[in-house]
């Protein structure tokens, strides 16, 4: 099983994103499980080793994504992160 987190601070993207993942999960028969987290903190929180692969929002609230990125990788090195950001700064 895929066990896929998306932390998104905005609700209405973190859904899009949702569906795009069930949808590519699901034409390849694959089992899989989505998490949800609206903020770095709440991610931070839970449990990171029930995550193989991270979409994750660069622009958030108190804590940003690359903070987030880096406090994951100070205790698991093997999480799949892909960043996701609507600032073209960030894309290069």
């Amino acid at each position: 099983m895929i066990r896929v987190a998306i932390c998104e601070d905005e609700k209405e993207t973190q859904c899009l994103i949702e569906d795009y993942v069930d949808n590519i999960l699901n034409n390849i028969n694959t089992e899989y499980k989505i998490q949800k987290y609206s903020s770095g903190e709440e991610l931070l929180e839970g449990n990171l080793k029930d995550i193989d692969i991270l979409l994750l929002d660069i622009q958030m609230g108190q804590i940003n994504g690359m903070d987030t990125a880096r406090k994951i990788r100070e205790v698991d090195n093997k999480m799949e992160i892909i960043f996701i950001t609507s600032l073209i700064d960030y894309v290069q």
